[in-house]
């Protein structure tokens, strides 16, 4: 695949990739080695071209050909009442939450709550951790068949801190354990100062488990950054896992993220995706269901208008018999706003009794400016399986909103009113306490705009 923005000079991006690269601490020497690997494949592949399968609908040319570099967080004075100010509905202030926060890649644990765990979960810091035992971490942050992915490998490359999160076997979380990820950069297109970092989060759910996590990415809008970010789930046998993932990023911020799951017999995990901020926005989803029995829900909604491009990429792997997946994706786009989706489903020659579902809807607020490309896959190697898709494009009701209209409701209102509707249901899938509630009143107001 040819390289897009790393050039083999002293000069420009590969410049700077590689003297932030050189400039790392060598230790722990297990981790220096798994970065080294990291960064040579990285330099290999190049970023994604345009041209390449995968990332047709998705030029990443405004990343591949900016410097960013690590920028210092604000001192205390001025961050925090900052942050106060953004309106997180995943993220809890309160001292009996379970809350990790990071500031531009790095551990916050002044921002930060260790309260109300029991004790068979441990959370903490992947920087602490790699300090003591994190070897013991490697084979759930390296992973094989992610060798090819380029935004994987800088990930890695730059692997420094993120957050961990270990449920022992029969633990039962009360309340969602929170991760807020915030950014900072710059507000001059042509200045320095783009901020960059590569966070990675790891939740490992043990055997007949239960727990939720909400994960935030944020940053102060109209600021210039770029977070490339890494989540692996892994649920053992009988577990119950919800995740959110609630990107809300500054509207002039870049920002791909990779989200690979595995699930083991007879496990259970829902995952929801909320896009909301950003320029340009990639997000791969590879959801492996690796035990007989497991069930799988890939659960998204992207609210996007201005010029913001989002794409959607996700992978359902069925690699054993009689495991169901259910995946529901809508999106709503205003102004001159693109999304993208692509949906994949694979079931491999042993995963007899499969039952997947994939869905994909998508309602137009503009009139000829937003687009939307849609595919959804099927790729099915076993005979005796029930998998169905389907993708749709549309706009408002004209009829539906008439009739609203005639029952005295204002344009706007009904307007409003329907486009509610049209993502009520994703809205109702997420089960976390408080959480459905906090970003219906997030999208109602967005939405009255």
């Amino acid at each position: 695949m040819a390289m897009l923005g790393l050039k083999d000079t002293t000069t420009g991006v590969f410049a700077n990739y590689l003297a932030r690269f050189s400039g790392q601490n060598p230790h722990p020497a297990w981790l220096h080695e798994r970065r080294q690997r990291a960064f040579a494949r990285f330099s290999q592949l190049g970023f994604p071209h345009h041209k390449h399968e995968g990332w047709r609908q998705t030029n990443v040319a405004p990343i591949a050909g900016t410097v960013f570099d690590p920028v210092p967080v604000p001192a205390p004075a001025v961050l925090v009442p900052r942050l106060r100010e953004l309106e997180l509905p995943g993220v809890e202030w309160s001292a009996e939450a379970a809350r990790l926060v990071f500031l531009n890649g790095a551990y916050a644990p002044g921002l930060s709550s260790l309260a109300g765990l029991p004790a068979g979960c441990r959370i903490g810091s992947l920087a602490e951790r790699f300090g003591a035992d994190g070897e013991s971490l490697l084979p759930h942050l390296d992973h094989a068949d992610e060798d090819d992915q380029a935004f994987v490998q800088l990930n890695a490359a730059f692997l420094n801190d993120g957050a961990v999160i270990e449920i022992a076997p029969g633990t039962v979380l009360e309340r969602p354990i929170i991760i807020l990820h915030v950014s900072t950069g710059t507000i001059d297109p042509r200045g320095a100062g783009k901020g960059m970092s590569h966070p990675h989060t790891l939740v490992l759910a043990g055997r007949e488990s239960q727990a939720a996590v909400i994960e935030t990415t944020a940053g102060f809008e109209g600021e210039i950054y770029f977070t490339n970010s890494v989540t692996t789930i892994e649920v053992g046998e009988n577990a119950a896992v919800e995740y959110l993932r609630l990107q809300q990023d500054s509207r002039a911020a870049f920002h791909v993220s990779k989200l690979r799951t595995r699930q083991q017999r007879d496990s259970r995990l829902v995952c929801h995706n909320i896009a909301l901020g950003g320029s340009l926005v990639r997000n791969n989803v590879h959801a492996i269901l690796d035990g007989e029995g497991a069930e799988c829900t890939l659960n998204g909604l992207y609210a996007l208008d201005g010029g913001q491009h989002v794409d959607n990429s996700t992978v359902l792997d069925h690699a054993q018999p009689l495991c169901t997946s259910r995946e529901y994706y809508k999106g709503v786009l205003d102004g001159r706003a693109e999304g993208v989706f692509n949906g994949r489903i694979i079931v491999r020659p042993d995963a007899q009794h499969t039952d997947a579902i994939q869905s994909n809807k998508n309602l137009l607020l503009s009139d000829a400016a937003a687009t939307l490309s849609s595919q959804p896959q099927l790729e099915i190697y076993a005979d005796d399986v029930r998998c169905t898709h389907g993708a749709t494009v549309g706009q408002l009701d004209a009829q539906a909103l008439f009739y609203l209209r005639s029952r005295g409701l204002g344009l706007e209102e009904s307007r409003k009113l329907l486009i509610y509707a049209f993502a009520a249901d994703v809205l109702g899938r997420v089960k976390i306490a408080g959480m459905r509630e906090k970003l219906e009143a997030v999208l109602w107001e967005r939405w009255a705009n």
